[in-house]
């Protein structure tokens, strides 16, 4: 019998069970994937079915209702086991939330305060309580934001039907580059609200049934986890081998992406897999209880799992059970002799323990007490004695002997605060009203504090007041807090001068001002010149010391009255109060202002033996009782001082509304390019080159634009446009896709299926991280030939970071697509650069071609461009070949290529199929 208890139970086949996934099949489940698959789950005894999740089947329901054993879910298990759910989690596996609102990076979303009045498509899940933290933690209301039920649809994103919608940061992010739309990206981690992602989870029953088991499970999980990530290639093949993934669009290529977007979630390199902290799990309970999603006062105790401690709880259970059992029976026999004994001994104990407990209690309340600088005091009625106890005397700086009466206690409050103490004790006396006030007082060491002071009313039974108590704490340490606040909030650290919100409130004030009382005034933008050269040469300390003394030298110019602001980095804004009412005098006397300013500015600076000179450029703005906002007047005082910088520094420029006329007709052009990237406004068009047999090599294409108000807009209007504002990175993404969309066509034809097409990229476009990576998923796509694809590129390109340029260009080269130098000699090209790049091309600057028969100058360059392009077996191509003569000059000298309105000029691609194509078939 005792060899039956003792001997462990030998299990004649695998424990079965189900985990069920909380969606489709993809990477994010890859652990369990490579559990099963590599024989973990076998190895620990386990025989487990991996069951497929979706939309109406949470695996919270499933475990709770035990058709599962396990589950993967996120922190609505830490919600239901806050209302009450028997569920335990087990691991997290992303320790970063994937939650993100994504949109179109054209939207211009890029912070949550961006979404108010917007449309966002969301699900009714988990997603909802991390989008509403976000909010809270921001500040923002979440009614604002127009919620559209979640459609799983990227299409709806992509055809603009929502500006915003709930994703996972682990794929569709690259699914959306993969249509040719970039994404913005707002982060749960940007708002301080970081939900564990994944956490795999199960039942307290199959904890407390099946504990063998449970370990088990977790541990071929993690070692599966561990697996996927040393082996993501692997593992990817094997995912698509499941049912419907296929189906579903993915490729080894997409799920290799998901897997490296989620290493940095889920940090394998750093932490243990499946790391859980019981910190982090209180702050997110604590985060839900202010979302009023969950009860108050929970302490996650039991919700997270632990490893058994023994290799064999089951045995060491029937080993406790027998030993109990005989324990048991000797106790009953001892308990029976000394029951009454005992039972006097411990009612003595407990008194004695109750005793000691109310002492401990008391002890820590005086500790508390003196620690939070807070005491208490009783005025007795109707005699109208004071009691204060020791920590309020210690308050007031007081002897222990110090008897205080109502008279003395008020004599504490300076006189121009005693009033509201006075009245507060007699409408507490009169009325019941309860009181708490902030108030200052003058101790007996006439040292300045400040107290909140609470009192309430005390009745008896026959509703009479018998008394007033309350409590008093030194806030000092407060209000001085709240003073370095309020500083803070209002003042530059830097400078101590008013910052950018206390200005633009006492501009508010003076533009009123001035419509009562006709009064104008000025303000002045102030902007170091080449302060950025101090900063990049001297360092950043010697840069805050430059800042600290200019602050003083502005302020020694100025009256009491005027303000002087620090805007941030070198910008400085003075703000002149109280100027003539005549236009003429007024702006001289802004003139004298400014100058006495620049003059300031003549004398060096001095730092620790370090002499400095610096100048300033002044933009200045008159106002007068004529209404106008705070945003026109600093902008325009902004557009002075840059029309300063652009008159040679050093000078003082008053605001010109031509020149208000001139950006904001730009700025407008700038909204109608970002209106036309999103209403198809753009369209290609091909210009063809020609080999020097005249036969049709291929085309370049060329960018337009036909907007509804303007018309065609030439591509050297809204290029440079682009450029500046940034927009050039999504137009030349959205070249690049319209091309291969359209090198495909051609594939399909026999007349154009050997056609390469010029693309032109801007420097933007090529300095870009991902550059490489965007291409490809273009081409990936588009199903577009490499091979058929040409980028063009200038010679700038070639000035800053070569060996970066030279990676880029390798890595495209190597998967088949071409290289040209557009506009070659117009630039500073490096030969022994030029040597490196992996080039199949030169073009000619049209400007060298257009005076090649009367210019030597430019024959001469041309001329060497063919024989450089020889000597370094490049192909060579002239363009803005117009006239044949052109043509015949430099056929001549062994060009290769032509391309130019001798040919054709650019256009549409059916109009190029249908008659340039035909055509250079007969040439």
């Amino acid at each position: 019998m005792l060899i039956c208890l003792f001997t462990p139970p030998a299990f004649a086949e695998a424990s079965k069970v189900n985990l069920q996934l909380k969606w489709h099949h993809q990477f994010q489940f890859a652990g369990y994937y490579a559990a099963q698959a590599k024989g973990f789950y076998k190895d620990a005894g386990l025989d487990v079915n991996i069951i497929e999740g979706g939309p109406g089947k949470p695996a919270l329901d499933a475990v709770l209702n035990g058709s599962v054993q396990y589950g993967i879910s996120d922190a609505d298990v830490l919600m239901a086991h806050m209302h009450g759910k028997p569920v335990v989690a087990m691991a997290a596996i992303f320790q970063h939330s994937p939650f993100i609102i994504i949109s179109r990076e054209d939207s211009n979303i890029h912070r949550l305060a961006d979404l108010m009045g917007k449309s966002v498509m969301m699900k009714h899940d988990l997603s909802a309580v991390q989008f509403d933290a976000m909010m809270l933690k921001a500040g923002l209301d979440p009614t604002s934001v127009r919620f559209v039920t979640h459609t799983g649809q990227l299409d709806d994103l992509i055809n603009r039907k929502v500006d915003a919608m709930a994703a996972y940061a682990t794929n569709e992010p690259y699914r959306l580059r993969a249509r040719g739309v970039e994404p913005a990206i707002i982060s749960t981690i940007d708002y301080d609200v970081d939900f564990y992602g994944d956490t795999l989870f199960t039942s307290r029953r199959e904890i407390e049934t099946h504990p063998e088991r449970a370990d088990a499970f977790l541990k071929a999980t993690l070692r599966g986890w561990r697996y996927a990530f040393d082996n993501p290639e692997e593992i990817a093949n094997l995912i698509l081998q499941l049912p419907g993934v296929k189906q579903s669009g993915a490729t080894q290529e997409s799920l290799l992406a998901e897997a490296k977007s989620m290493r940095p979630l889920v940090m394998p390199d750093i932490v243990d897999m499946g790391h859980m902290n019981t910190e982090r799990w209180s702050h997110i309970a604590q985060l839900l209880v202010r979302l009023k999603l969950a009860p108050d006062s929970y302490e996650p105790r039991k919700f997270i799992y632990h490893y058994a401690t023994t290799p064999n709880t089951l045995n060491t259970r029937w080993i406790a059970f027998g030993v109990a059992a005989t324990l048991l029976c000797v106790m009953l026999v001892i308990l029976w002799n000394v029951q009454m004994r005992r039972q006097v001994r411990m009612r003595t104990e407990a008194l004695h323990a109750e005793i000691a407990r109310r002492e401990q209690t008391e002890a820590y309340l005086k500790i508390s007490s003196r620690m939070a600088r807070v005491g208490s005091w009783v005025l007795s009625l109707p005699e109208k004695t004071l009691y204060w106890s020791e920590e309020v005397l210690d308050i007031h700086e007081c002897p222990p002997e110090f008897a205080p009466t109502l008279d003395s206690a008020l004599a504490f409050y300076p006189e121009e605060w005693r009033s509201r103490i006075v009245q507060a004790l007699e409408e507490c006396l009169q009325k019941g009203d309860s009181f708490d006030e902030e108030l200052p007082i003058l101790t007996c060491k006439d040292k300045l504090l400040w107290i909140r002071i609470i009192g309430q009313a005390v009745y008896d039974l026959h509703g009479n007041i018998t008394r007033i108590e309350g409590a008093i704490q030194d806030i000092s340490a407060q209000k001085v807090a709240e003073s370095r606040i309020q500083h803070l909030a209002f003042y530059d650290s830097l400078t101590s001068l008013p910052n950018r919100q206390l200005f633009i409130d006492r501009l508010e004030h003076t533009l009123a001002y001035s419509a009562r009382t006709s009064k104008s005034g000025a303000v002045l933008f102030i902007d170091l010149d080449n302060f950025k050269t101090l900063n990049d040469t001297m360092g950043h300390d010697l840069g805050d010391m430059l800042l600290q003394q200019v602050a003083m030298r502005i302020a020694g110019c100025l009256r009491e009255s005027d303000t002087v602001a620090r805007f941030g980095g070198d910008e400085f804004v003075v703000l002149l109060h109280e100027l003539s009412g005549n236009h003429q005098e007024a702006a001289a006397q802004a003139r004298l202002v400014s100058e006495k300013i620049l003059i300031s500015f003549a004398h060096p600076f001095q730092f620790s033996g370090y002499e400095h000179h610096t100048s300033a450029s002044i933009g200045v703005t008159l106002f007068d009782q004529q209404p106008t906002t705070v945003d026109e007047i600093l902008k325009r005082a902004d557009l002075a001082m840059y029309q300063s910088k652009a008159a040679g520094r050093n000078v003082i420029r008053f605001f010109d509304p031509e020149m208000q006329a001139l950006i904001a007709d730009r700025v407008e052009m700038e909204e109608d390019l970002r209106n036309g990237l999103r209403n198809d406004e753009f369209f290609l068009c091909y210009q063809p080159q020609v080999d020097n047999q005249g036969r049709l090599l291929g085309a370049e294409a060329l960018l337009r634009w036909r907007n509804p108000k303007r018309g065609m807009i030439p591509p050297s209007t809204f290029i440079p446009l682009a450029e500046d504002s940034g927009l050039i990175v999504s137009v030349g993404n959205w070249v690049m896709y319209a091309a291969c969309k359209q090198l495909v066509l051609w594939a399909q034809q026999p007349l154009t299926s050997s056609l390469t097409l010029a693309v032109n990229v801007s420097a933007k476009q090529l300095r870009q991280m991902d550059f490489v990576d965007q291409i490809v998923e273009v081409l990936n796509v588009t199903g577009a030939n490499p091979k058929r694809l040409k980028l063009e590129l200038t010679e700038s390109l070639m000035v800053n970071n070569i060996e970066d340029v030279i990676a880029k260009m390798t890595e495209l080269k190597n998967i088949g697509v071409g290289f040209s130098i557009d506009d070659f000699g117009i630039g500073y090209s490096s030969l022994s650069y030029l040597k490196l790049l992996p080039l199949d091309q030169l073009k000619i600057d049209q400007s060298f071609v257009r005076d090649v028969l009367t210019d030597p100058n430019d024959a001469v360059i041309a001329r060497t461009i063919i024989a450089l392009g020889k000597s370094l077996n490049l192909q060579v191509i002239a363009e803005g070949v117009e006239t044949l003569s052109q043509r015949e000059f430099l056929d001549n000298y062994g060009c290769d290529a032509y391309q130019g309105y001798l040919f054709s000029k650019p256009v549409p691609a059916d109009e190029f199929e249908r008659d340039v194509v035909q055509t250079f078939e007969h040439f």
